[in-house]
């Protein structure tokens, strides 16, 4: 047991509540009885108590103020000086320092464990999701807790309020009861069983709360399973090898064959050929980040990494389009409304054994690039990460991805609240939603189909609507689960699914995906230009004039990939900058993500050189 003394000198505004405080601490540790009673009666007769000071706190720790003085008025700001003088048992320092903080924070009140109680409660769900998301990504410590801690503007008033209503303190106090949390349960996490199907298991708790568990104790037990079930290299089949046809794959869309038994596009192409593989081949590594040996049938090129990324980059584009019905386009999508209009969701008539094989490939994909870190971008939406890791989810999902129906079932459910025109029996509501409802709704694929036995003979009426409503909301946010089972069935063989369950949708998505904006700062600090100040200069300065589509345009020029790693420890190679000399435009070499950059002179031609980049050199002559 350690003993502080600790003495404050709160100094604080009357005007404008400004607080600073000075204190020196004092710590004693095995001291004897005598040596206890001796320093007790030493600070008792030093303290001098006032009848305002606050009682105790608790038992163990004994705290006396004084009003010592106020400054003199010619001072620039006016000050009350507040002495506290605390003596403490307490095995964490940190814990008695954050009751202090309150004392400078509230004038002088020291909080008690139900005021804590009472500030940390009123926290919620969105408040938690801001702080969680700062915490993420500064890799937040202990040392973090403290009076400097500071938010930017992006959380503080990121649509209207969410921590901004809230004090520094309150911050502070969450910010340590989630710390405390993680840190406790870090020793346990590897003897739950986060694959529980129980709900009430301590697993299946974890999973919906799955959020609280911050990424610098949830990834190293990633990378842990990753390294683990890692292929090695002597392993019959590894590489694999990969030859896929660009010929092929045009030739068959323009042919306008788009359904997974007639498609020969590159997706298909990689399925038909690693499908049967065992799983091995998709956890092996070599060269930093590549899977497979991949080749374009009559086509140069020698795949230092830049033939492999370019090539999965293929196979996913080739996933993601209007022209293979394996996917298809979120309804959001097709009607050009709300959010999410370049989402895909799994085509709920492909439920046969050969589309199941292939989402299970798809999870395989997904896995593989978690695993090397190719950050390929799967548009999915956040229904579908949710639904692998388990994750709940709510009609703002359904939102996302179909608004207009969503709004429909919104009006029918809370029709008898409208204030214009109040729906309150049956002959309104045939007036407003007609007599034509039945029990059916409208799948993402267009086709209609039950939502009970004999739906399409049952009216919708007043009396039996928030039935209809739940009965479709549920369809519609389950209308894709065996394609995501299968999906999830291919990414545990990649990846042990233990260490994912850990992990929110959200966070699934950007440890797959990478975050889908590009970092420039991150960028520049990841970059090596011999190119001179000034034109390095100018580069940066056109880069971040682009939009983030053209952003990401220049990335997949410049190495094979559209997105890169969000976090800096992520990084496995570094882009380069070198002279192109007088050449009219760039010239990249995605093996070694290396770009030659012309000696341009002035921002409108840097810009126009790497636009004609990004739309026209892409796997053409620009790319060396």
């Amino acid at each position: 047991m350690v003993i502080f003394e600790i003495y404050f000198h709160i100094y604080r505004c009357s005007a404008c509540g400004f607080a600073r405080a000075e204190n020196e601490v004092g710590r004693h540790e095995d001291e004897t009885e005598e040596d206890r009673q001796e320093r007790e009666e030493r600070s008792d007769s030093e303290a001098v108590p006032s009848p305002s000071s606050p009682k105790p706190v608790s038992p163990a720790k004994a705290m006396s103020t004084e009003k010592v003085s106020t400054l003199s008025d010619s001072a620039q700001c006016l000050q009350d000086c507040i002495k506290i003088f605390a003596k403490a048992k307490l095995e964490n320092q940190a814990k008695f320092e954050t009751r202090l903080e309150a004392a400078i924070l509230s004038k002088g009140q020291i909080m008690t464990p139900l005021q804590v109680h009472h500030r940390v409660s009123c926290w919620t769900k969105q408040s938690d999701e801001a702080l969680l998301s700062y915490l993420n990504r500064r890799g937040a410590s202990k040392s973090d807790s403290s009076v400097s801690f500071a938010l930017p503007k992006h959380y503080l008033m990121y649509e209207g309020e969410i921590l901004s209503r809230l004090s520094m303190l309150d911050i502070i106090i969450r910010t340590q009861l989630i710390e405390a949390f993680n840190k406790q349960l870090e020793t346990l996490l590897p003897l739950i069983d986060l694959g529980s199907d129980d709900p009430c298991s301590l697993g299946a708790v974890l999973r919906r709360s799955n959020k609280y568990l911050l990424n610098k104790i949830k990834q190293p037990l990633l990378d842990r399973a990753i390294s683990s079930s890692a292929a090695k290299g002597n392993e019959a089949g590894i590489p694999a090898t990969l030859v896929l046809d660009n010929f092929k794959a045009f030739t068959s869309r323009e042919a306008g064959e788009t359904d997974i038994a007639t498609s020969a596009n590159c997706f298909v192409q990689a399925f038909k050929q690693l499908h049967r593989k065992e799983s091995v081949v998709f956890r092996h590594c070599f060269s930093s980040d590549r899977v497979f040996q991949i080749t374009f049938a009559d086509e140069s090129g020698i795949d230092a990494g830049g033939v492999f990324r370019e090539g999965v980059s293929r196979i996913i584009e080739d996933l993601f389009s209007e022209n293979f019905n394996l996917l298809l386009l979120c309804p959001n999508g097709k009607q050009a409304v709300y959010a999410s209009m370049d989402k895909f969701l799994p085509n709920p008539k492909h439920c046969g054994p050969l589309a199941l094989e292939m989402f299970q490939f798809i999870g395989k994909l997904m896995a593989m690039s978690i695993r090397v870190k190719l950050c390929l971008p799967f548009e999915f939406p956040s229904l579908i990460w949710k639904k692998i890791v388990g994750e709940e989810v709510r009609k703002s999902d359904l939102v996302e991805i179909d608004a207009i129906s969503a709004k429909l079932l919104d009006d029918i459910e809370n029709c008898h609240l409208d204030g214009d025109d109040p729906v309150t029996d049956g002959d309104a509501f045939v007036r407003r939603f007609s007599n034509k409802l039945r029990f059916t709704y409208i799948g993402s694929d267009g086709v209609e189909r039950d939502v009970c036995l004999h739906g399409s003979s049952k009216e919708v009426s007043f009396e039996n609507r928030l039935e209809y409503v739940n009965l479709v909301r549920n369809a519609r946010l389950n209308e894709f689960n065996l394609q995501v089972a299968a999906m999830g069935k291919g990414m545990g063989e990649v990846v042990p699914m233990r260490a994912l369950l850990l992990f929110s949708g959200e966070q699934l998505a950007e440890l797959v995906c990478g975050n889908p904006r590009i970092d420039i700062d991150l960028c520049k600090a990841h970059t090596e230009s011999s190119v001179s100040p000034a034109l390095t200069k100018l580069f940066w300065k056109v880069m971040e004039s682009l939009s983030p589509v053209e952003q990401a345009g220049f990335i997949r020029f410049a190495w094979g990939r559209s997105r890169l790693p969000s976090r800096k420890e992520d990084f496995t190679t570094r882009m380069k900058l070198v002279s192109g000399g007088r050449s009219a435009l760039p010239v990249s070499h995605t093996c070694f993500f290396s770009v030659e950059l012309p000696s341009y002179t002035s921002e409108e031609e840097m810009k126009h050189g790497l636009l004609t980049a990004i739309h026209f050199g892409v796997g053409g002559i620009l790319n060396g």
